[in-house]
């Protein structure tokens, strides 16, 4: 008889503990958490995928993602996006669907998960076969490597915050540098990182309603300050880097201006970076040793309110060890309700 109590009175504590999980991530789950993460071409490498895709859902669990933009989903393995999405509805009792996007890269592609709970899908779209403009006259014709991922999400009440009750993401991957001495330019391949970045900050805002918050996000390739990212951020637009414009591109692959804007987006983490050089990580990814900020999260600058705490602070952070699940970290930043 002592024997079937402690029985029942371990099933119940385990129900119990379990119930709790499940609480703590319901609670949690009125906040908005969007995430970013590079997938290292999940199930490509069969024998590594389980220990990869645990890796991937611990990360996710820790950062509370209520979306997640993904890069590098493996066109040659397109069931592992499926076995995450499970996975992580598992672990977290929310139910979370995936969404692939187009691309003219044969081996990876951009896509999201996303939980259902969250709001209503109201698009989504690849830009995968749009063309880029041209930073040169004579220079080639070309779209983008990895078609930009767009998703609109109407959300339900439950998750509005402020004045926003859409949620507009546009998920990029850029060309790396990998290869780099192919780029007849001598450039690494930053006049094409400067077109795509053109071509994304021009598609981000037409989104111009006031009820939609707007987040670039992802793995751009190059790190701050580059002339990339002033384009994608608009301190410089593509026709300033033009023969007669106001910048020059440099073959260090930033830009040397007379002058520049006020930027039409934010990125969140390199804004840290300036405000604290000191005090966070420098980077979301390592090469021979140095950490980059390769992958970011841009918004309006007049939205910056609705990722700042009360102490001032940004509600972004990183979470991941390298080369666990990824080469790169996951980001992530919180709306809504962040203190």
């Amino acid at each position: 008889m002592i024997r079937i109590i402690l029985i029942l009175f371990f099933a119940l504590a385990c129900q119990k503990v379990e119930s709790s999980a499940v609480a703590r991530v319901s609670q949690a789950a009125k906040k908005i958490v969007v995430c970013s993460q590079n997938l290292a071409r999940l199930g490509s490498n069969k024998n590594e995928m389980q220990e990869q895709l645990n890796y991937l859902v611990d990360r996710m669990l820790t950062a509370n993602c209520s979306i997640v933009a993904l890069q590098e989903i493996a066109q040659d393995s397109p069931g592992a996006l499926g076995q995450l999405a499970q996975e992580l509805s598992k672990r977290t009792g929310r139910k979370y669907e995936y969404l692939i996007g187009k691309s003219m890269d044969k081996y990876i592609t951009n896509g999201y998960l996303v939980a259902s709970d969250l709001g209503k899908v109201k698009s989504f779209k690849s830009y995968w076969n749009k063309s880029l403009p041209r930073l040169y006259p004579y220079g080639p014709s070309r779209g983008f490597l990895r078609g930009p991922a767009e998703l609109n999400i109407e959300l339900y009440e439950p998750f509005r915050f402020s004045n926003k009750k859409n949620l507009n993401i546009i998920n990029i991957h850029f060309k790396s540098k990998r290869d780099g001495w192919k780029d007849p330019a001598k450039m690494n391949f930053e006049v094409e990182r400067v077109e795509s970045a053109e071509a994304v900050r021009q598609i981000a805002l037409n989104q111009s309603a006031k009820d939609t918050m707007l987040i670039v996000i992802g793995d751009r390739n190059n790190g701050k300050d580059t002339a990339s990212d002033e384009v994608l951020e608009g301190r410089v637009e593509l026709a300033d880097l033009s023969e007669g414009g106001a910048c020059q591109l440099t073959k260090n692959e930033v830009a040397l201006c007379r002058n520049t804007r006020n930027p039409a987006l934010l990125g969140l983490f390199g804004l840290r970076l300036e405000r604290y050089p000191d005090k966070f990580p420098k980077g979301s990814h390592k090469y021979r040793g140095k950490e980059h900020l390769l992958d970011e999260a841009f918004i309006r600058p007049q939205d910056l309110g609705l990722v700042t705490r009360n102490d001032k602070s940004l509600s972004i952070g990183y979470v991941g060890e390298y080369f666990k699940g990824s080469d790169h970290k996951l980001l992530f930043l919180e709306l809504g309700n962040v203190d």
